[in-house]
Order: structure tokens, then C-alpha cells, then sequence
């Protein structure tokens, strides 16, 4: 009875031992999983926060890039009181006046670039993507080369530009007559010296 106590004992003593071995060695391999899943979470996380900042650096130099990109354009525009025409061309066309201005854009200083513009140009928008440079004049080449009698204060007048357009040339000596009235209100072009005698000879006889 004795003996078969003692071998009971010893089986349970076995039993036990056995099964807290297994249970070590469950924790230590929990605790080394453990370990390695976190070393990968943070490399994971590591190889992240690089690439999070390697995009922001590239968009950082997408942006650059756009920036240098950017071109100012210009516009020159001429523009006339009198004759109500004009003209609007960009860098290809650029007017004579402003030669001198060619290849030295961007321009970033009004200031700088109004006080090197002839008289008559001025400049009406001013930004990094857009100049406009306007020149006002009272009638355009064009029709400076166009002469019409007109009235004024009741006489015959000598008019430069398009008939009713015109800019104010020369005040002549004779009266408008009632019956040539509509016709010089209108404006009555010509174009020689000896066309302008003719017209007077007839409007005023």
C-alpha cells in the first residue's frame, strides 16, 4: 500500500513539473513574439515617417519647381482718346518704346520699372504672373494721317483723324452756310492739299 502511494505521488510530482515546463516555455515564446512584432511595428512606422518625408521634400520641390516654372507674362497696350482706337500686342510684338526693357523681366519693383518708361506708358497691373503696360495718346499714327473739314463755333474747321473723331487742327476764316451744315457736321475727308482747296472752294462759294 505503501509503495503504491509513493508512486501515485511521484506521477502527480512529474505531471506538475511537465506541465509548468510547458507553461514557461509558452511565456518565454509569447514574450520573444512579442518582441519581434513590436521591432517590426517600428520599423514599419520608421520606413513611414521617411516616406511621409520624402513626399513632403518632393512636394516641397514639385512646388519649387512650379514656382520657377511660373513666367510673368506682358502686355503693352496703346490706347487713344480721340480716335477711341488700340492696340494690344505681348512679348512677341514688343513696341520700340519699350526695347530697352526686353530681357529684363520678372520685373518685381514697380517703383523701379515706372521710373524707366517714357512718357506717355504707365503701367495699369502689376503681379508675378502679369504686367500691363498702357500708353495713352490722343489719336494713333493711323489716323493722324487723316484730315476732314469740320465745324467749330460756327466756321469751317480743319480736323485730324476719322470725321467726327478728330482732334482740333485749324480754325478757318469762313462761315458755315446752312445748306453745307449736316454735310461738315458729318466731316468731310480729303486727302492732298490741293483735294482741301477744292472742298473750300465749293463750301464756301
Amino acid at each position: 500500500m505503501a509503495k503504491k502511494k509513493w508512486w501515485r505521488n511521484w506521477y502527480w510530482w512529474f505531471s506538475a513539473f511537465c506541465l509548468l515546463l510547458c507553461i514557461g516555455v509558452l511565456l518565454v515564446f509569447h514574450y520573444d513574439l512579442n518582441q519581434h512584432f513590436s521591432s517590426l511595428t517600428d520599423i514599419f512606422q520608421g520606413h513611414n515617417a521617411e516616406s511621409s518625408e520624402g513626399n513632403k521634400g518632393n512636394n516641397g520641390n514639385e512646388e519649387i519647381m512650379v514656382e520657377d516654372k511660373l513666367e510673368q507674362r506682358l502686355i503693352f497696350q496703346k490706347m487713344f482718346r480721340f480716335c477711341s482706337h488700340y492696340q494690344i500686342t505681348d512679348e512677341e510684338d514688343w513696341p520700340e518704346e519699350l526695347h530697352f526693357l526686353k530681357g529684363q523681366g520678372p520685373f518685381y519693383s514697380l517703383a523701379k520699372v515706372e521710373a524707366e518708361l517714357p512718357e506717355g506708358w504707365q503701367i495699369v497691373n502689376f503681379s508675378d504672373e502679369l504686367v500691363i503696360f498702357t500708353f495713352l495718346d490722343d489719336i494713333c499714327s493711323d489716323c493722324s494721317q487723316k484730315k476732314y473739314l469740320g465745324i467749330y463755333d460756327g466756321k469751317i474747321a480743319i480736323y485730324t483723324g476719322e470725321p467726327s473723331q478728330g482732334t482740333l487742327e485749324e480754325v478757318l476764316i469762313y462761315e458755315v452756310k446752312d445748306v453745307y451744315r449736316k454735310e461738315l457736321e458729318t466731316g468731310i475727308p480729303f486727302e492732298t492739299e490741293e483735294e482741301k482747296q477744292m472742298l473750300l472752294e465749293n463750301y464756301t462759294t
